[in-house]
């Protein structure tokens, strides 16, 4: 044999055997880091469809509970005489439930059960007619249970075939006609609820980048019999799938259109997820790498052997171990891959595909990275990223030995102009202030120091914490003065109109600024007290901006909030003003809140978030909560004279009371010197109070307890109770916070929060208070509702005690005038 067909038949192998190697290492490599990612990202995708169907499962035993409780149900079922529920009742009970139904239309049927489990009324989605007595259409046989407690459960719709979700609660009631004793009278089966849900129609639309023609998303039972299809392909139409295992990895499954992965995930008792997708889909990226170093191996095979030495090094070897490379430290997704391209051929396609692919997965991971550290309006930096670099920020400074300045700026009108004029105005405005902030930061070399101007103001300087607050972080200022300077060329500049949708808007800002590190130590703390200044600027109507060490908490003036308290309680110029608290039924006064309130001769008012928290400081609390106690008590031990012997009265608790063991003692002496009894008396103690693992607290508030004073949580919805920990608290009141109700009329999430708190506390005996009522329309939601009591300003403000008492001594004092409730 020649050597011009020797020399290239030995080096053939010396030169294809190594490429081969590789494009099967990378194939296979390619090939599980795809299963993986695969997997995890389908993982991802069914625990989220998962946890939606949960929720979804909750919500509808919340919501049939909810209905199982309604008043004029009872009353419909209670209703012996036939011809009267039907004619009288019936009508009423159908729209309500039709409005309940139009709010969440996915519990698409409401059915009322007889005990023989005959349908007595139905109501059906987008039908307007009442169904007759006896009626089975619309609803499972298997789901008609009325007196066998069922969990929720999925059934076909006779209707449609459709598997839905069935939710069912019995209703037991006394009798009016028949209780002689409530306590030895039983309670008798009256009917029961059933409600059909659409679980699976509240599914979020599906990622499609993970389905081909023959995947498919379905829902199964547990011996795989098909129940559901979210999604699927006709070539996969008559699918035969394995009974649901525990094995979390997936499985290998052949179909008629080839082998695929099976995913299967149990989301209820009974019920599977199941995913399936093509193998081909998830090696295709593999299969192309190895087709391309196969035919760059033919190629080189044939020509001469110094072009095959030179095109295995420069034009195979290198550019293989680039992509390698690439495609490990793509896999880690610490940075934006590119590999250089020198050639045109299949490897230099292949390095341009992967720098095109290597691109488009780092746009998206920069846009995930956006979505969950950016605001999306106005694309600034949300509370997290801010909080973050914040942090940072102070970190550097500590270590530099400089100086920071935090302003927090809060729009003066912005809640008028969003309720009159619409979100969308509102949302345009925040637009519009926050390019205003960044253009006056930019003009002034002040944000940063170096680097991207523009990058530092979005990234790190100027945020958007939520609704109408801005933060600006200065860094490495000189002196206040910069702080000063910044702040009153900002207020200037949104202190002229603003254009928003062809509209001019006048709006304007508070800003409150903090230094550190004079004014905290912490970036929570740095916040808290540029919040504060912020709150004390609003009253200032001539420069809308202060510092925090103006009159906050500094040490001069906080020594002289001290001296002038102490004066202050001595000769009772701290006085107690009373906010009434009403019945939600009769809108009656049933009790009244002591509220402290103070206006010092140079001071001015002082608010109690202020003072009281100097006076636990510097010791004055015990003699600040013992004037403000024996004067409530004593006031209210003239109104029982006065024949209001019902009215309660609310008392607020501090923690050094708590903490005091003989406190319960000193109360007790009270109210029998005023000759009241621990009934009349409610004691609002804060959620972290009631909680607290201090042992000497939590002995007070249990000796109170037994005292048969009435434990009130305050400030609910602030903190973190819990309903385990409400369940094992001696608390038989709630208070909702104001701040729940914040944009609470255009929130349907607020709502759904409140309406579940009101259902927990009803679940747990609790006496429900709502306050920071203001408008009608919060008080005609919270009717709806069904909360216990109410309390706000749309009522009444806290008054003196001789402005509450022509109050309370008119019989019908809550007539509507103009937006206020006053005395008839």
């Amino acid at each position: 044999m020649k050597l011009k067909y020797k020399l290239p038949l030995t080096f053939i192998p010396l030169i294809c055997l190594p490429l081969a190697v590789v494009a099967a290492l990378s194939y296979f490599e390619l090939k599980q880091s795809a299963q993986r990612e695969a997997e995890q990202q389908l993982r991802i995708l069914l625990s989220q469809y998962s946890h939606q169907i949960e929720e979804a499962v909750k919500s509808a035993e919340t919501y049939t509970e909810y209905i199982s409780q309604d008043p004029l149900l009872h009353h419909y079922l209670l209703t012996a005489d036939a011809i009267a529920r039907y004619s009288l009742i019936q009508r009423p009970l159908y729209d309500r439930l039709l409005r309940l139904q139009n709010i969440s239309p996915e519990h698409y049927t409401i059915n009322v059960l007889l005990p023989d489990n005959s349908i007595d009324l139905q109501v059906l989605s987008q039908q307007a007619s009442i169904k007759p007595t006896g009626v089975q259409s619309g609803l499972p046989v298997a789901a008609r249970t009325a007196g066998a407690e069922q969990p929720p459960a999925f059934y076909p719709d006779p209707a449609s075939g459709e598997v839905n979700l069935y939710t069912q609660r019995n209703i037991y009631l006394r009798d009016p006609g028949e209780v002689k004793d409530v306590v030895t009278t039983d309670l008798t089966l009256r009917g029961a609820v059933v409600i059909g849900t659409d679980v699976f129609s509240q599914l979020a639309p599906l990622n499609d980048r993970f389905w081909s023609s023959s995947g498919a998303l379905l829902i199964t039972d547990a011996q795989g019999q098909l129940l559901r299809t979210i999604t699927q392909s006709s070539e996969n139409s008559r699918l035969e799938l394995p009974p649901g295992t525990a094995e979390t990895g997936p499985r290998n499954i052949r179909l008629e259109s080839g082998n695929h992965l099976l995913f299967q995930q149990q989301i209820y008792p009974q019920v599977w997820l199941q995913a399936l997708i093509p193998e081909a889909s998830v090696d295709r990226s593999g299969q192309i790498v190895a087709m391309n170093v196969i035919t760059v191996s033919l190629i080189a095979s044939i020509l001469a052997i110094p072009l095959l030495l030179y095109l295995l090094n420069s034009q195979i070897l290198t550019p293989v171990r680039q992509l390698t490379s690439a495609f490990i430290r793509l896999g880690k997704q610490e940075e934006e891959i590119q590999v250089l391209v020198a050639q045109e051929d299949e490897l230099g396609d292949l390095s341009r595909l992967f720098n095109r692919t290597s691109l488009e997965l780092h746009r998206s991971h920069r846009q995930i990275r956006n979505l969950a550290f950016s605001d999306s309006l106005t694309g600034l930096p949300n509370r997290f990223m801010f909080m973050k670099n914040l942090k940072q920020a102070m970190e550097r400074a500590s270590e530099h030995n400089q100086k920071m300045a935090l302003l927090f700026l809060d729009l003066d009108r912005f809640k008028q102009i969003n309720d009159s004029m619409g979100h969308n105005t509102g949302d345009a405005l925040l637009q519009q202030v926050a390019a205003l902030l960044q253009r006056n930061l930019r003009n002034h070399d002040l944000v940063t120091r170096s680097g991207d101007e523009l990058a530092a103001l979005s990234r790190s300087n100027l945020a958007r914490l939520g609704g109408d607050e801005f933060t600006i972080l200065l860094q490495d200022i000189s002196s206040p003065e910069e702080a000063r300077i910044i702040a009153e060329r900002i207020i200037a500049a949104l202190s002229e109109p603003l254009e928003v949708n062809n509209q001019q808007l006048n709006t304007g800002a508070s800003i409150g600024i903090s230094l550190f590190p004079q004014h905290g130590s912490n970036s929570e703390e740095l916040i808290r007290h540029a919040d504060v200044a912020m709150y004390q600027a609003k009253r200032d109507t001539v420069t809308r901006y202060r510092f925090f060490s103006e009159r906050s908490l500094d040490e001069e003036g906080q020594k002289q909030i001290e001296a002038r308290l102490y004066r202050a309680i001595k000769s009772g110029q701290i006085e107690v003003c009373y906010q009434p608290i009403l019945d939600q039924h009769s809108l009656r006064t049933v009790a009244v809140e002591a509220l402290l309130r103070w206006e010092d001769s140079q001071l001015g008012p002082v608010e109690p978030a202020l003072f009281i928290p100097i006076a636990e400081r510097c010791g004055l609390i015990s003699l600040l909560s013992e004037e403000a106690i024996n004067t409530a008590l004593a006031q209210l031990k003239r109104w029982h004279s006065d024949g209001l012997s019902e009215l309660k009265l609310s008392l607020n608790l501090c923690s050094a009371q708590l903490q005091d063991s003989s406190f319960p003692d000193k109360l007790g002496e009270l109210l029998r010197q005023y000759q009241l009894e621990p009934q009349s008396v409610w004691l609002e103690i804060k959620e972290a109070q009631l909680l607290s693992s201090n042992e000497q607290s939590q002995t007070t508030i249990t000796a109170l307890k037994q005292a048969g004073y009435s434990i009130a949580l305050d400030d609910f919805g602030t903190g973190y109770s819990s309903v385990s920990a409400l369940r094992d608290k001696p608390a038989a009141i709630l208070k909702i916070d104001h701040t729940v109700l914040n944009d609470f009329e255009h929130n349907e999430k607020q709502q759904s929060l409140v309406a579940a708190i009101l259902l927990m506390a009803k679940t747990l005996n609790l006496k429900v208070i709502v306050e920071g009522i203001e408008n009608e329309e919060q008080l005609a939601i919270m009717c709806e509702f069904g909360c216990d009591m109410l309390q706000g300003y749309l009522f009444s403000p806290p008054l003196a005690a001789d402005d509450l008492s022509r109050l309370l001594n008119s019989q019908l004092w809550l007539q509507q005038s103009g937006n206020r409730y006053t005395p008839q």
